[in-house]
């Protein structure tokens, strides 16, 4: 039986315009770290990397850090980090996890996910991947995608590559369930 045991988060290196974005970033680090879930992430000290990494290492958690050497800052107490100068080694590294959380952010994150759909689509992995839809965030990106799946641009099959909940509690379990199937 496969177990989700790493999970590489994707996430912005701002708080955005709402508490609630850190709050459900820290109840995520928090809930990984309590399942004994190890998190791999883009090693930031700021924003929502930030909030996800601190909360995750306050109760024990293993959070690895995989940064780039231009930006080479990351929270103290992280188990351990990489950093690197060529962002698409970095996409690969990050890349090295059972599943894949998005959390809101910006086109680096967006890019992130994109990444992990266009691998999954192309046969090169099967690992889950999900939204944290925080306050609805990715709605609008989720709605692009299915159009691009009614548009014939997809194939329809590849709209289950993927899924969305703002419940850390529920991507865990979906994520587990997808990694079983």
């Amino acid at each position: 039986m496969t177990k989700l045991n790493k999970v590489t988060v994707f996430c912005g290196s701002r708080n955005g315009n709402h508490p609630e974005y850190a709050e459900k970033a820290a109840l995520l680090g928090k809930y990984l770290a309590q399942n004994k879930i190890q998190i791999l992430y883009g090693g930031g000290n700021c924003g929502l990397m930030d909030a996800l990494a601190m909360a995750a290492i306050k109760e024990g958690g293993y959070v690895h850090g995989i940064g780039l050497s231009a930006y080479p800052q990351c929270p103290e107490g992280i188990t351990s980090i990489i950093l690197m100068d060529d962002l698409l080694e970095r996409k690969k590294a990050l890349c090295q996890a059972d599943g894949f959380i998005a959390m809101p952010g910006s086109v680096g994150t967006i890019d992130e996910v994109f990444h992990t759909i266009g691998s999954a689509q192309a046969r090169q992995h099967s690992k889950p991947i999900a939204f944290y839809n925080i306050r609805n965030f990715f709605d609008p990106l989720l709605g692009f995608i299915q159009q691009t799946a009614d548009e014939g641009f997809m194939r329809r099959e590849d709209t289950g590559l993927y899924f969305a909940s703002n419940e850390p509690a529920d991507l865990v379990q979906q994520m587990q369930q997808k990694l079983q199937a």
